[in-house]
């Protein structure tokens, strides 16, 4: 009748089947504690066994291993005394937990035959009572219970068990995953600031066009004067070949000049008189010629002066001087070294250009390093509140899942726990 009102007593609220839950959670919680510090314990000694007792270099340690022997024989008493007290009214629950103890003990093979050497014969009887109350509860409880609620009982506290070590897990999933989280965001952040600023391109920026042009017109300067020296002037080599015309005019008119002369006619008056004639006026144009060929070479002269030419009237030629050559040699080596400077000037620019291209491109190669890092950081982040929300969701499954398994198994269990507030 008890069980039927308690399970309507569940059923009835929202509110009950959650103060219920919550309550046995906490119990089974500490249950869990309790026996898993206890099986901590046993697993220690049962792996010490018989080969720490015979390293046993002190009466101390062996008084030390008894004890936590006796520690774990006096916590199964007790226990034990609380089993048989809730067995009449919840037998299932209490059997559960008897056999709990008992594959502990199997499992770790720790039996009745650790007692037999210890010298207080008190401790080995006590050991052995508990071993048989033990033994002697599972078989009463056996025997008014059924192997199928049991089971069922069994099964619906270890799914519990179970679920709540997952939401303990996911719990510390998420709390490291936050830490992960802020430890990443840190990082993205100092990566921000440490974005790569553009490159300083103002000692690259001046321009040297300017220059180059300078230089250019420097270098036609030169070559013009290289032109000017080297060459005779235009106006010396028309008078030269001016006044080889009329020497060579004048060279002709005075062979004819000697050949009338040679045929000048003696004794026929009329002959003389034409000879005369032609004699004259061949005189005539003889002098006007060498007055104008005389004009001629007076103004080369004037000008090869002026030009620093050497002029040789009697050939009627010009050469020239050493200053002109020396004129000639000067700016030669004048356009050599503008045409060095000019070379300078565009293999810096090159340089400049070559440098400012250099530059950026690993400014651009820096950025995109920059980019990838923080689009890896951004991604990280993604996945780890991913992973934080998957572990929230998979906390209220096994929550709900836990809740259903005591729910299905909440008549097996003792009202005392219940009413606790």
């Amino acid at each position: 009748m008890h069980k039927e009102q308690l399970l309507a007593t569940i059923l009835a609220s929202e509110k009950s089947s959650e103060i219920f839950v919550q309550k046995l959670n906490e119990l089974n919680q500490n249950l869990s504690v309790s026996i898993n510090s206890l099986s901590a314990e046993m697993r220690e000694i049962s792996k010490a066994n018989w080969r720490i007792l015979n390293h046993l270099e002190t009466r101390k340690a062996e008084r030390e291993y008894e004890g936590k022997m006796f520690h774990l024989v006096t916590t199964v008493m007790e226990d034990l005394e609380d089993l048989v007290s809730i067995s009449s009214e919840f037998p299932e629950y209490a059997l559960v937990r008897a056999n709990a103890w008992n594959e502990m003990f199997v499992s770790l093979k720790f039996g009745l035959e650790k007692f037999a050497q210890m010298e207080d014969s008190r401790k080995y009887d006590r050991a052995r009572k508990v071993f048989s109350d033990l033994e002697n509860l599972i078989i009463s409880l056996s025997e008014c219970t059924t192997k199928k609620d049991v089971k069922a009982l069994d099964k619906s506290l270890a799914t519990h068990q179970l679920s709540l070590h997952k939401v303990a897990n996911l719990k510390t999933t998420i709390k490291n995953e936050k830490s992960r989280l802020s430890t990443v965001n840190k990082k993205l952040e100092q990566h921000r600031k440490k974005k790569p600023r553009p490159p300083n391109l103002s000692g690259l920026d001046k321009s040297y066009q300017k220059d180059i042009d300078k230089a250019n017109l420097w270098i036609l300067e030169c070559k013009d004067k290289v032109k000017h020296f080297w060459h005779y002037p235009k106006e010396i080599k028309e008078l030269i070949s001016e006044s080889n015309t009329l020497l060579e005019a004048n060279s002709k008119l005075h062979t004819k000049m000697r050949y009338h002369r040679k045929n000048r006619p003696w004794f026929s008056r009329p002959k003389r008189e034409l000879w005369k004639k032609e004699w004259d006026e061949m005189e005539g144009e003889y002098n006007r010629k060498k007055s104008e060929l005389n004009q001629i070479q007076n103004t080369i002269q004037r000008l090869s002066t002026e030009n620093k030419i050497i002029y040789e009237r009697e050939k009627n030629s010009i050469s020239s001087s050493p200053h002109r050559k020396g004129m000639v040699t000067r700016w030669k080596k004048k356009q050599k070294s503008a045409e060095k400077d000019l070379q300078r000037l565009k293999n810096l620019e090159a340089q400049a250009e070559e440098r400012k291209v250099e530059l950026l491109s690993n400014h651009e190669i820096e950025l995109e390093k920059h980019r990838k890092k923080s689009s890896e950081l951004k991604k990280t982040i993604k996945e780890i509140g991913k992973n934080i929300e998957v572990a929230e969701s998979n906390i209220k499954l096994e929550e709900v899942e836990s809740k259903d398994a005591l729910l299905e198994s909440a008549h097996f269990l003792p009202s005392a726990y219940l009413a606790m507030e």
